[in-house]
């Protein structure tokens, strides 16, 4: 990132509240993303505040506090795996795109980079981010894993047949 990104997003995160995030309602969920992203964004130096940059950082942060156990029941995260989304960069959004065109009917816009994403453009990505987690039977934010490191798929797909009865 630009220079200065990195700090600020850290100093931001470190005193991110996690519990409000907490609640079983996405619209308050994502209202509260929606906030949190802006107050990231406008700390980041004049130069670099992308809302694209901003959004994945705590996206990122998110996924991570849920996914460390003693964090996620500490702060009751467990009810906000449905609203986690999908942290979006370069590589997650060319791997949507090129799923979405296995998928009849969707079509997202092009990539431009992180620094351009706009709210618009990644509710697109995020909505079909979300249709295709539901189709292999886990939450979008899970997709994370299966982008990054494919053998991930393997351990996914075991436990969505272990959620199902499988």
């Amino acid at each position: 990132g630009a220079p200065g990104v990195i700090n600020q997003a850290r100093y931001f995160l470190k005193n991110l509240e996690l519990q409000s995030f907490a609640t079983d309602d996405e619209t308050v969920f994502l209202k509260e993303l929606d906030k949190q992203t802006e107050l990231l964004r406008v700390s980041f130096p004049t130069e670099s505040q992308h809302w694209g940059a901003a959004r994945k950082a705590i996206n990122l942060f998110l996924a991570e506090a849920y996914y460390h156990k003693f964090v996620c029941t500490g702060y009751n995260l467990e009810v906000v795996e449905a609203f986690l989304e999908l942290p979006l960069d370069s590589q997650v959004g060319r791997f949507l795109i090129s799923e979405s065109q296995k998928h009849d009917g969707v079509d997202l816009p092009q990539w431009k980079g992180l620094k351009y994403l706009n709210a618009e453009e990644s509710k697109f990505y995020q909505d079909f981010a979300r249709q295709l987690a539901k189709e292999k039977g886990y939450a979008r934010v899970f997709l994370d894993v299966v982008i990054w490191q494919p053998e991930g798929i393997i351990n996914l797909e075991r436990r969505s047949k272990s959620k199902n009865g499988g």
